[in-house]
């Protein structure tokens, strides 16, 4: 499956936001029990998410509770086990609130019987100064009535608006994804974003940052790779956007992520995204993506490549 890498940021801010990504994992799991149970009937011997488990934990209230609904119908709605930050960057330069939700679903029978469904939601909220974005994706897949696809993801990330071309930024992300083999990721990090071509017609952004990745894989017996790590990884990436109509805008972004002791440790995602309006809320968006892991899990390739097609709805 492709996976993009959403870890952005720009250069080297933040060595104190680098915290373990452990934090994310009763999320992570709470959310593969409940499909677990709902979508294929199974029931574990316990949810992550009992009285137990909970204690302490803060409730959410007001704004909070929005931003987690949208992500949640993201995650239930499923989609790409990583989202393209940059695509939701058009809203930055007008002040609100403003959101996007895509799904899309795929079918093929005959030979094999496939079942795909996919989708992601993002809300932007810009002010003067401070610029958030959450994002929300996830995905599931049936193969002559089995399930073999089962990913999700959310991130949050606040962007500082220094200047027009200038914004450090912070971030944090967790994720899993069945068909790699991973059962949990987090990470945190930040960096800075910078403006290289910035016009009504076209953009062109390039970015570094530093961030922590926690990742926990469900390894087969004698296993080479870990089953758990904690590593800090250096992400850049050259994003570009261009308008070629009002209805009509190509983005594409390639991110390279390299583990900082050990460079010949690295991923690489490279994501083309065209989307046609056909009105004011209603978009056609076909995503083409690639991304390379130069040191997978056991069992797993290291070159994953993904063309589908689906609806984006904005508000």
């Amino acid at each position: 499956m492709v996976r993009g890498s959403i870890e952005e940021g720009l250069a080297f801010l933040a060595p104190g936001l680098i915290l373990s990504g452990k934090f994310l994992q009763p999320i992570l799991f709470g959310w593969r029990s409940w499909l677990d149970t709902k979508v294929d009937g199974r029931v574990g011997a316990r949810s992550v998410f009992s009285k137990e488990e909970c204690v302490g934990m803060a409730r959410p209230e007001g704004f909070v509770n929005l931003i987690l609904f949208v992500v949640f119908v993201a995650l239930s709605s499923a989609g790409e086990c990583q989202v393209n930050i940059e695509k939701y960057r058009g809203e930055e330069q007008t002040r609100g609130v403003h959101g996007n939700l895509e799904l899309d679903v795929s079918w093929r029978t005959g030979n094999v019987d496939v079942f795909e469904l996919g989708g992601a939601s993002s809300i932007f909220v810009s002010g003067e100064q401070v610029t958030a974005l959450f994002l929300g994706s996830g995905e599931l897949g049936w193969e002559s009535g089995s399930r073999f696809s089962n990913a999700a993801l959310g991130h949050a990330r606040l962007a500082f608006q220094v200047s027009d071309r200038v914004l450090p930024e912070v971030f944090v992300q967790g994720d899993y994804d069945r068909a790699r083999l991973l059962t949990g990721r987090g990470l945190v990090g930040g960096g800075l974003r910078l403006g290289v071509v910035v016009v009504e017609q076209a953009q062109v952004w390039w970015g570094t940052a530093l961030m922590l990745e926690y990742e926990s894989l469900d390894l087969p017996v004698g296993a080479i790779h870990k089953a758990e790590s904690t590593v800090v990884r250096w992400s850049n990436y050259l994003s570009a956007k261009v308008l070629f109509h009002p209805q009509v805008a190509l983005d594409w972004v390639v991110y390279v992520q390299p583990q900082i002791r050990h460079f010949e440790d690295f991923r690489v995602l490279n994501d083309w995204s065209l989307s046609v309006k056909a009105n004011g809320l209603i978009a056609l968006v076909t995503t083409i993506k690639a991304r390379y892991d130069r040191r997978p899990p056991d069992d797993i390739k290291r070159l994953d490549a993904k063309w589908r097609t689906g609806v984006r709805v904005s508000f």
